[in-house]
Parts: C-alpha cells; sequence; structure tokens
C-alpha cells in the first residue's frame, strides 16, 4: 500500500492506522503503564489532543523525560514512525472526521463476525461480500423509509404524537402494544 498509493492515487494521503500501529505494542504498552502512573492518560492526551507538530513533539518529549522512558522500545517506535500515523501530523488534510483505516475495519469486523470465516472458499467470499453490502443499503432503506413514512396516530395525546415521529415503526407499535397491555390490566383491577 505504501508504494501503490501514491502512484495510483496521486492526491491522495496514506496514513497508517493507529491500532495497526500500537496494538503490536499493546502487552509491553500494557506492562509499562502499570510501572508509570498516569503515563497512558499523558500519551493518549497527547494523540488525542489537536497540536500542532512543533506543540505535540515537545510536550511528547517531555512526557517522555518526566518518566525516564526516552530509551522505551516501543517509545521509540512510535516516535520514529510518528509522520505515519499521529493526526497532529495530519491536521492540514480533510479526513471527514474518521480515524485512519475506521470505515474499512468496520466493514472488515461485520465481514468477519457475519458473513464469512477462515473456511470460506473465495467464490463464497465474493458472494457473502455482496451479500453483506446489500444487508447494509437494505437496512439503510428501511431506516429512511420509516423516517419518511407518516407518523401513526393511535392516540390523541401529544407526547404519543412525538414518539411516534421519534421511535422507528416497530419500537412505537411494540410501545403501543405494552401500553394497552397496561391499561387493560389497570382497568380491569379497577373494575373489580
Amino acid at each position: 500500500m505504501k508504494i501503490a498509493i501514491p502512484q495510483v492515487f496521486k492526491k491522495m494521503h496514506h496514513r497508517y492506522c493507529r491500532w495497526h500501529i500500537t496494538h503490536p505494542w499493546a502487552y509491553h504498552m500494557k506492562k509499562l503503564y502499570k510501572e508509570h502512573k498516569g503515563l497512558q492518560e499523558k500519551i493518549e492526551a497527547l494523540l488525542n489532543w489537536p497540536l500542532q507538530p512543533t506543540a505535540f513533539e515537545a510536550a511528547w518529549k517531555q512526557t517522555i523525560e518526566a518518566d525516564g522512558i526516552e530509551n522505551d522500545i516501543a517509545i521509540q517506535t512510535f516516535w520514529d514512525k510518528r509522520k505515519i500515523w499521529m493526526s497532529t501530523y495530519f491536521k492540514n488534510i480533510y479526513c471527514g472526521r474518521m480515524t485512519s483505516t475506521q470505515r474499512s475495519e468496520s466493514a472488515n469486523r461485520m465481514l468477519k463476525e457475519g458473513f464469512v470465516n477462515s473456511a470460506t472458499s473465495l467464490h463464497m467470499f465474493a458472494r457473502q461480500c455482496l451479500e453483506a453490502i446489500e444487508h447494509v443499503d437494505h437496512i439503510a432503506t428501511q431506516e429512511t423509509h420509516y423516517s419518511q413514512a407518516a407518523p401513526v396516530r393511535p392516540c390523541k395525546a401529544e407526547y404519543d404524537e412525538k414518539l411516534s415521529r421519534v421511535y422507528t415503526r416497530k419500537v412505537y407499535n411494540e410501545y403501543k402494544k405494552n401500553l394497552d397491555e397496561q391499561h387493560s390490566i389497570h382497568h380491569r383491577t379497577r373494575s373489580k
């Protein structure tokens, strides 16, 4: 990808996924965080703060030196790769408020958990991918349809009308069914 993206997508910027950079060091960092109280919060704050590169680099060095971990292998790796994954170096690039490969990672997880596994053949993988896309489109279409449908108004109460606009038709009908059941129980109890 590192070689192909600049050749094929000449105007795009390739940003590495934060998870893919940090995940191999998760166990190591967990130990480091146990040894240095408050370090995790400091590092995460640095990674999430909207600092410009110069301010970020100064704050990073100050944090690392204060905890005496400037020679730690994971910290050195993060620092050496900082310009390809840390958000501070991508501030001038519009990313649609997404962090790195968030959208594709979400799709990958959905495919792996609901449509394919390690035993899936290539042609079945293609078929399952198509079914996954159709499933997502179907859900999106259904939500659009129900959000545009006229509200159900079986009751004149103002709050009931508001609920019919806020809830999906299915949830609203379930609510009405439960409400009607409660009303019937209450009415039968009262008349005895």
